[in-house]
């Protein structure tokens, strides 16, 4: 049973899969753009978990602290970009 309703959604880069992240446990998700990881924002914990997308096996957070919400990639894959509902941007390289 799924608890809350979805806030994000995601592909991988080759289209086999969608990720979904479930009002409560997450808010934003990313796929890196190589498909290695899944970026998923918590914003009531006031982090970042990345997840290894072939074991999806959590690694340790990343605390933003704030609200992090949205999440996006620079072309070349190399940086995250998380806007916070706090009123400022975090870069993750």
């Amino acid at each position: 049973m799924i608890d809350g309703p979805p806030n994000g959604l995601a592909l991988s880069p080759d289209g086999s899969k969608l990720y979904i992240s479930i009002g409560g446990l997450g808010f934003g998700l990313a796929v890196t753009p190589d498909g290695a990881e899944i970026y998923v924002t918590q914003s009531l914990a006031g982090r970042v978990q990345i997840v290894d997308r072939a074991t999806l096996r959590a690694r340790q957070p990343l605390e933003t602290r704030g609200r992090p919400r949205r999440i996006a990639f620079d072309r070349r894959g190399t940086t995250g970009v998380v806007a916070n509902e706090e009123g400022w941007v975090d870069f993750i390289r």
